[in-house]
C-alpha cells in the first residue's frame, strides 16, 4: 500500500478526470463504500469511467472539465474509499499480485532508438501487458467488456496466469506525478503536437530503451488508473499525460516471469458485469464521434502460434 497519507491519496484521486468520474458513477449507482471496494466492481466501474471520458468524442474536453468540477459531490466517498483498509489493492505493488494475460504474444525488446509512434501511443510499438487477477477477472477484462480503447481482438484469446519473479525491478505509477517522473527521467519528444486527442497537452514520454535498462516492467496501479489518467503534470522538462492506458495493467519490457500457466480459451466476447451503472454526463453528447484510428498506425500484430490470437501492443 502507499506510504502516502490517507488525504493525500484522496486529493491526488480528486485531482484525476477519471478518478472523480468513478466516484460520481458510484454515487449515482448509489453504491455503499463496501460493494465499491469490491474488486470486480471497482474494476468494471472504472472502465465505465474511463469509456465516459474517451478522449476522442466531440465533448471529451467538457466531460473531463464537467467531473473535475463536481469533485466536491463525491469527496466524503472518496475520503471514506481511501480511509477504509479494504482499498490498499488500489495501491498494491507488484510482483505481490498474480498476473494474467489475455493474449499470449511474447513480449519483444524495446527499440534501441525512440520512435515517434512510441512517444505517441505512450508505449512500445510491441507492448506485452499483464494485469491483477482479481477471480476470473482483471483490469484486461473489464476494459474490452466495456469497451475501452481501441484493441478490438478477434476471438478467441488465450489466457494464462503468470508468475512474476520476486527480483523483479517494476517502476510504480501511482499519480500523475510519478508517470512525469518516469517520462522527464529519459524523454522520448513527442515530435507532433497537438497530434494527441483535444485539450491533452503531451510534451514527452518515457525512452522505452531507456526505461528497460533500469526497469523490468511499469505498473500503472488502480489508483494510478484513477489519479494519473488525463492529470497533466508540469516541470522544467515540460507538460506529460497519461492519456492511453485504458486500466490497471502492466508493460513489460523484458520477462522475469517464473511460469506462465494457459488457464481457458476466451471464445466469446467479454461482456460488462452491470451495464446499468455507466456514467451520466451533462456534457456528453449522443452524436459525438469517435476516431479509432488513432493506434493502428503501427506494424502488423505478432502473434504467437495462432494469427488470431493478437498482440496487446495491436491496440
Amino acid at each position: 500500500m502507499s506510504t502516502d497519507p490517507a488525504g493525500a491519496r484522496v486529493r491526488r484521486l480528486l485531482a484525476g478526470p477519471v478518478g472523480c468520474a468513478f466516484f460520481l458513477a458510484a454515487r449515482q449507482a448509489s453504491l455503499t463504500v463496501q460493494r465499491l471496494l469490491v474488486p470486480e466492481v471497482s474494476l468494471d466501474l472504472a472502465a465505465k469511467a474511463r469509456a465516459a471520458l474517451d478522449p476522442w468524442t466531440g465533448y471529451a474536453a467538457a466531460a473531463r472539465a464537467e467531473v473535475l468540477a463536481r469533485a466536491a459531490e463525491v469527496g466524503d466517498l472518496a475520503s471514506s474509499a481511501a480511509h477504509d483498509p479494504r482499498s490498499a489493492w488500489w495501491w498494491q505493488r507488484l510482483p505481490a499480485q498474480s498476473q494474467v494475460s489475455l493474449v499470449g504474444a511474447e513480449p519483444e525488446p524495446p527499440p534501441t532508438t525512440a520512435a515517434s509512434w512510441a512517444a505517441y501511443a505512450q508505449r512500445p510499438a510491441a507492448a506485452f501487458f499483464t494485469a491483477t487477477r482479481f477471480g476470473s477477472t482483471s483490469g484486461l477484462h473489464a476494459a474490452l467488456a466495456n469497451q475501452v480503447g481501441d484493441w478490438e481482438p478477434a476471438y478467441p484469446l488465450l489466457e494464462e496466469d503468470i508468475e512474476v519473479s520476486a527480483e523483479a525491478r517494476v517502476y510504480e505509477v501511482n499519480n500523475a506525478a510519478d508517470w512525469h517522473e518516469l517520462a522527464a527521467r529519459s524523454p522520448s519528444t513527442v515530435h507532433r503536437p497537438g497530434s494527441g486527442p483535444p485539450g491533452i497537452h503531451d510534451d514527452a514520454a518515457p525512452d522505452w530503451s531507456a526505461v528497460a535498462r533500469r526497469w523490468d516492467g511499469v505498473h500503472l496501479t488502480f489508483a494510478g488508473l484513477l489519479a494519473a489518467s488525463f492529470t497533466p503534470a508540469t516541470t522544467a522538462a515540460g507538460t506529460t499525460t497519461l492519456w492511453t492506458w485504458e486500466s490497471e495493467r502492466t508493460l513489460w519490457l523484458r520477462q522475469p516471469f517464473l511460469a506462465r500457466r494457459p488457464v481457458r480459451r476466451v471464445t466469446e466476447e467479454i461482456r460488462s458485469g452491470d451495464p446499468g451503472h455507466a456514467l451520466r454526463l451533462s456534457s456528453a453528447e449522443p452524436s459525438g464521434t469517435r476516431d479509432r484510428g488513432w493506434l493502428r498506425r503501427r506494424p502488423g500484430p505478432r502473434a504467437r502460434g495462432e494469427s488470431n490470437v493478437p498482440d496487446m501492443g495491436d491496440r
